[in-house]
């Protein structure tokens, strides 16, 4: 069927992505790129439980792996990547990529953060986990780096080949939404907090953490998109070191400092000038660099705004 979808839109309009959102192991999930022939990106659904395993465990080793063997896809291909969406974290697409215990160990450090873990219903009448609920800012909270454990996990995605995406409540630094879940009845409602406009310009104008992870994100996408590196059709360079800690920010229960600008330099105090192919990004080079601006802060509306949940539209229930 995405074959045919592909057929279609080569003919009627070829500027279209083709794009899957299959919630798979792995291999299923990549196997809708066809030979090149079918979608133009599918959902990196692996992603967001592989590196919340690396970030509360401190172990990177299968985050490291995947990310290698991913490195390459058909050409005019490329990856969809992502942390968190309106649903859960997908465990499926964890099959076979991290140890029974070490699933298990991730399972009891959602529900130690608040989360809830959804289930499926096997052929052989047993239940098996689907999905984690709970924001990803949240899930990977338990000491004082949360802030630092998360803008590392949004900018390794933004490193990964491919196209990143951004959960709106990534952005905003979302913890659970246990009262939405108890008015709906809904385990998913944990993640799909409704923000009043008023109360949200608050917070993004303010001093708390949603100002801080919103301002912090805009300066590291901001860099981002001035790098030609980064475009989609180039080759991602992997590192073959066997240091897999280089991809990891302190566990929950190490005392260490901030683990996001040591590990991630590029996306720290300086901006690197434009790169041309992979070659320029490796790590044996130096950049050139400079200080990288600040974005703009957020403009404020008027107090005479009218109260309303955030995203909705007149007319529409939610």
């Amino acid at each position: 069927m995405v074959k045919l979808f592909r057929d279609l839109l080569e003919m009627i309009a070829p500027e279209v992505v083709l794009l899957t959102e299959t919630n798979v192991p792995h291999e299923e999930n990549i196997s809708y790129f066809g030979r090149g022939d079918e979608a133009h990106m599918v959902y990196q659904f692996s992603l967001p439980p592989l590196l919340l395993h690396a970030l509360t465990t401190g172990k990177a080793a299968y985050l490291t792996e995947w990310a290698q063997s991913v490195s390459v896809c058909p050409e005019g291909c490329t990856y969809f990547n992502f942390t968190a969406s309106h649903d859960g974290i997908g465990v499926r697409p964890l099959t076979g990529l991290i140890p029974d215990d070490e699933f298990a160990s991730l399972i009891d450090h959602v529900k130690a953060q608040g989360g809830q873990v959804s289930t499926k219903r096997n052929a052989d009448g047993s239940d098996s986990p689907y999905e984690l609920n709970i924001t990803y800012f949240d899930a990977l909270g338990g000491d004082e780096h949360q802030i630092d454990r998360f803008l590392c996990s949004q900018t390794v995605m933004l490193g990964l080949k491919g196209v990143p995406a951004f959960y709106f409540h990534s952005l905003t630094a979302t913890p659970n939404d246990h009262d939405g879940v108890e008015a709906t009845g809904r385990a998913r409602s944990i993640n799909r907090k409704k923000w009043n406009v008023d109360e949200l310009e608050n917070e993004l104008h303010g001093t708390g953490t949603t100002a801080r992870v919103f301002s912090e994100l805009r300066r590291r996408i901001q860099i981002r998109t001035r790098q030609k590196a980064f475009h989609p059709p180039i080759s991602e360079w992997s590192s073959s070191t066997t240091d897999c800690s280089v991809l990891c920010a302190s566990p929950p229960t190490a005392n260490r400092s901030s683990p996001a600008s040591a590990m991630f330099p590029m996306f720290g105090k300086t901006s690197c000038s434009t790169a041309t192919s992979p070659s320029s990004i490796h790590p044996n080079r130096s950049p050139t660099c400079s200080p990288a601006p600040a974005p703009p802060a957020p403009t404020k509306k008027s107090p005479s705004s009218p109260t309303r949940p955030f995203g909705s539209r007149k007319g529409r229930q939610s």
